[in-house]
């Protein structure tokens, strides 16, 4: 009776159901939208969150996923599912499964996001404005070239270029409008080396000059699941922290993917390195944290909000870092293997 109690007054969304999903029964808060609801999997309806839950065979707790759900009443909310199995006194097996509502708290993400895609933004303009500069004052050139000129081929030749110079700026355009989409974007499954490659595109024209730039793609057509808005800004911001601590002296960046395991699923290794003067040992256990930054006029939002995106990815991110001649980040994507992340 007594767990009953606290059963019923938990203000998580708790089901108890069979591996098929027929809910055997839920708490007081389940009941005050889902009363009369016969399966969770019904609830949930998001074939990925389903197939983990119901393949799920271990004692240990299951972190599911994050999903959307619209209540009868048209709420929109965000919950993180969790679930474990259990056997009663009776030898049935069961599932219990927890939907945990995280509206308030991605909202609060969304914020910290925007913040961080701003300070990001401000730190490229100058590249932004250098490069297109540079395009303006190409095309003037060759319009010159076709006012002075009397040859018609020429004069198609020049247009051509110009026709060209136009198109890549339009690509170039889009490609920065990546960092500036809303974060609230679908999830997508995408292949990380292209990905890359697009982000590139716009990295590579806004980088001081005493800086070089390589990528290595060992993980050939690998597919990930992730937003591709925030993934961009997940390079950006690594990228702009390689190039803020290189400075003016000459330096290098690698960006580098492979695959690997964990735990015997299948993952895909990013890695950017690069040879600046590295992170000090009496920080390096708190860069990840909100607000931490020992620049003077940095927010602390950057690599917090690059782990936050790589956690909500299914992902991990590391650091390692020799103080005085390079630092390397290490993130960890789950692959997607015949259409479904593992």
């Amino acid at each position: 009776m007594y767990y009953k109690k606290i059963f019923d007054l938990l203000p998580d969304y708790i089901f108890i159901h069979d591996k098929d999903g027929y809910i055997k029964k839920m708490n007081n808060t389940s009941l005050k939208y889902f009363k009369g609801c016969e399966n969770i999997y019904t609830i949930i309806k998001e074939e990925r969150i389903i197939n983990k839950i119901y393949n799920h065979s271990s004692d240990l707790p299951l972190k599911a996923g994050e999903t959307s759900l619209i209540l009868p009443n048209r709420d929109k909310i965000v919950i993180n599912i969790t679930s474990r199995n259990f056997e009663t006194s009776f030898s049935k097996h069961y599932k219990l499964t927890i939907f945990k509502d995280i509206t308030h708290v991605k909202d609060v993400e969304k914020q910290f996001c925007i913040a961080q895609k701003q300070e990001a933004i401000g730190a490229m303009a100058a590249g932004f404005a250098h490069d297109f500069k540079n395009i303006l004052n190409n095309i003037k050139l060759y319009l010159r070239l076709i006012m002075q000129s009397g040859d018609l081929s020429q004069v198609s030749k020049y247009a051509g270029i110009i026709e060209n110079m136009i198109q890549d700026s339009n690509n170039f355009i889009r490609h920065v409008l990546n960092v500036t989409r809303d974060t609230s974007a679908n999830y997508e499954e995408v292949m990380i080396g292209e990905l890359i490659r697009e982000d590139l595109n716009i990295i590579e024209r806004i980088l001081p000059k005493n800086i070089n730039i390589d990528f290595i793609d060992m993980a050939k057509n690998a597919i990930v699941r992730l937003i591709r808005s925030r993934f961009t800004q997940v390079i950006f911001n690594l990228v702009l922290n390689s190039v803020e601590a290189i400075g003016q002296n000459s330096g290098d960046i690698l960006i580098s993917i492979e695959r690997t395991n964990i735990k015997e699923k299948p993952f895909v290794k990013l890695s950017i390195s690069d040879n600046g003067p590295g992170i000090p040992a009496n920080i390096i256990d708190r860069i990840f944290e909100m607000f931490f930054t020992t620049k003077p006029n940095g927010s602390g939002l950057g690599l917090s909000m690059v782990k936050m995106a790589i956690n909500d990815f299914g992902g991990y991110i590391s650091v390692e870092s020799q103080e005085g001649s390079s630092t390397t980040f290490k993130i960890f994507l789950p692959e997607v293997v015949y259409g479904e992340s593992v």
